[in-house]
């Protein structure tokens, strides 16, 4: 094997929420001249998972990521990764795209993770936990975790048809009493949820005023999905965010969020398990929601300078860390700080990458290349202006 960089083609998922058309903004980034404009193009994986691996671009052919690390683990993933993560990628890149709400979601811890996949690998396929960091490439709106007391209280006024539902008043752990009695109503009563939905919708069509962000979002919501779905009334208990350009969030493990538009960089642990609550035709399980839940962390919310230069999302996670580089022409990254495995990916302008023996290898927008360990001193130069993710292992 070569030590060198690799050029890499990555699988892309289909799901409905994915962006179409005009607005696709994945077949835009790959630069392809023709795409099928009725097909949602939703997400672009970058790394080794299973489901849906990505291939490399070798002297022989190409080749399965998985494969390729597996053929040699200590050139490609490096004696520190290994013995930190085992003789796997430990993380997995992607972009998303989406054009409308994804399913009300949380992520089990690792002992939760090992636990679901033995008792239910269909619907839990992978014993590995999945810490999320999403980064914004234009604006993100997205619901991650719970709205405080206040605001909640502000709420109640807004939708008495909540509070009526929820039997929930001025109590102390408000949030909390309202998030699990929704929960436990989708499978209990779920013709109550149903109710409530069919009163409010009315109500808010019927309203002469201008709707909140959340009323709104409910009217359009409620349009696809029926009135039991329980995650048309969690709408108005997570907390609404809107990310502007590479403002990112980390959601650890028990955190409810539903990302709600935008096109975004993703990194998280190699796993694939999401526990769904609503807004979903997938599988929903609400009583492993609340077995998972922990109402005592909070999203990590990060804010990069606007100006040209580098910034690393320090995750409290061992698996990732994400570098962004908005380059000027010219300039010259060392990279000294990158140890072990990564993937680049070149969002926008071209780059050239250097490495010993005056090797060089020129990638352009939308192309990603997977950076084996035992490469070392290696630097990207910039042709213009340039933005550049990484993902590695810290």
């Amino acid at each position: 094997m070569e030590i060198r960089p690799y050029l890499m083609e990555n699988p892309v998922m289909h799901y409905a929420w994915g962006t179409r058309g005009k607005e696709a903004f994945i077949p835009r980034l790959l630069n392809l001249s023709n795409w099928d404009q009725s097909e949602p193009w939703a997400e672009l994986w970058m790394g080794a998972h299973p489901k849906a691996p990505s291939h490399v671009k070798t002297s022989q052919g190409e080749i399965s990521l998985r494969d390729f690390i597996d053929a040699q683990p200590e050139v490609t993933l490096g004696t520190r990764v290994i013995k930190l993560h085992g003789k796997e990628l430990p993380f997995l890149m992607k972009v998303l795209s989406a054009s409308e709400i994804l399913s009300i979601q949380a992520h089990p811890n690792k002992q939760q993770a090992e636990l679901l996949h033995r008792q239910d690998p269909k619907h839990y396929p992978d014993a590995n936990h999945k810490p999320e960091l999403a980064i914004a490439l234009d604006n993100l709106n997205a619901l991650v975790g719970l709205k405080d007391e206040t605001d909640l209280r502000e709420i109640l006024k807004r939708i008495p048809e909540l509070e009526t539902l929820t039997k929930a008043h001025n109590n102390n752990g408000l949030s909390k009493k309202i998030f699990e009695t929704l929960i436990t109503l989708a499978t209990s009563s779920p013709e109550k949820v149903a109710a409530t939905v069919k009163k409010l919708k009315h109500r808010l069509e019927s309203k002469s005023v201008s709707l909140s962000f959340e009323e709104q979002l409910f009217i359009d919501v409620a349009q696809k999905y029926p009135e039991h779905d329980v995650g048309l009334l969690l709408l108005f208990v997570l907390e609404a965010h809107i990310f502007k350009s590479h403002e990112g969030v980390f959601i650890p493990a028990g955190v409810p969020h539903a990302y709600i538009r935008g096109n975004i960089i993703e990194c998280m642990a190699n796993s694939d398990n999401v526990v769904r609550a609503g807004l979903t035709p997938k599988f929903k399980d609400t009583k492993t929601l609340l077995d998972i839940m922990d109402y005592s962390i909070k999203p990590q919310i990060y804010n990069p300078p606007k100006t040209k230069g580098t910034f690393t999302y320090k995750v409290p996670a061992t698996e990732f860390i994400v570098h962004l580089w908005k380059t000027t022409r010219g300039e010259v990254l060392q990279l000294k700080e990158v140890d072990g495995p990564a993937i680049l990916l070149v969002v926008e302008g071209q780059i050239t990458i250097h490495w010993p023996g005056s090797n060089q290898m020129i990638v352009r927008s939308g192309n990603s290349v997977f950076i084996p360990a035992a490469l070392k001193d290696w630097n990207i130069a910039a042709h213009s202006d340039c933005l550049v993710f990484l993902s590695s292992v810290p």
